[in-house]
């Protein structure tokens, strides 16, 4: 079932960012945790925020998939070694940035890329800085890590932004959505061996706006984890 979300009003009307606490786990629970979850960006250009419906979590330094794979610590990587709940953002192909947020205990670099969301506040405001006009491009506002970026404004400034903090943030969603969480291969790391095929990609099964490749997948390998409810 698609949940219905209706669209905001641009006003976080929680504004209540999830404690450390819910971050100092491993990657893989806070991955399917932020499942149906609100991420909200506060900006000078205007509140805009998007349900969670697809997430990729990446396991520190035994995952060879990870920036810190094998432990390596570098000032890109640096971050991912401070105790999780903060935003790791990082720039792909030289032009998209990517929002992953940071995991575990202090020392230990687990994170999970955010991959979808569904827009919810401020969507004309994400619309222009997406460059989309007609209303069928609300389909592919947010459904990609760089398109999400570009669509909430979220930059290298934003390396490192406290996710506890009330700028940049992860909150309840206001109206809860129900499905099932699948689970299917990450994309885009075929380099990573054997460590391409876990099942460390989570997302709303049927949920339109997840990237496309989810919808492929799950016929031939996309599985449920659980049926939930998310909030």
């Amino acid at each position: 079932m698609i949940p219905r979300i209706p669209p905001g009003n641009g006003v976080a009307a929680v504004c209540k960012p999830l404690p450390r606490e819910f971050y100092l786990r491993d990657a893989i629970q806070v991955a399917q945790e932020l499942i149906g979850k609100e991420l909200v960006h506060c900006s000078s250009g205007g509140i805009t925020s998007g349900v969670i419906v697809e997430t990729e979590a990446y396991m520190g330094v035994t995952d060879p998939a990870s920036h810190a794979f094998g432990g390596l610590r570098s000032k890109r990587t640096e971050i991912m070694y401070l105790p999780g709940g903060r935003a790791y953002v990082y720039l792909i192909y030289g032009m998209y940035n990517c929002m992953n947020v940071t995991a575990q205990k202090e020392g230990v670099p687990e994170c999970v890329l955010i991959r979808a969301l569904q827009p919810v506040r401020g969507m004309e405001i994400m619309q222009a800085r997406r460059g989309l006009k007609n209303p069928e491009s609300l389909m592919n506002l947010t459904n990609g890590p760089g398109k999400l970026c570009q669509a909430m404004e979220i930059g290298a400034d934003l390396y490192g932004a406290d996710l506890c903090d009330k700028r940049l943030f992860v909150q309840e969603a206001e109206i809860p959505t129900a499905g099932e969480v699948g689970a299917s291969r990450r994309l885009n790391i075929e380099y990573a061996g054997n460590a391409r095929d876990l099942e460390w990609r989570f997302y709303l099964k049927g949920n339109p706006f997840v990237t496309k490749a989810s919808f492929q997948s799950e016929g031939a390998r996309g599985r449920v984890t659980k049926s939930q409810k998310t909030r």
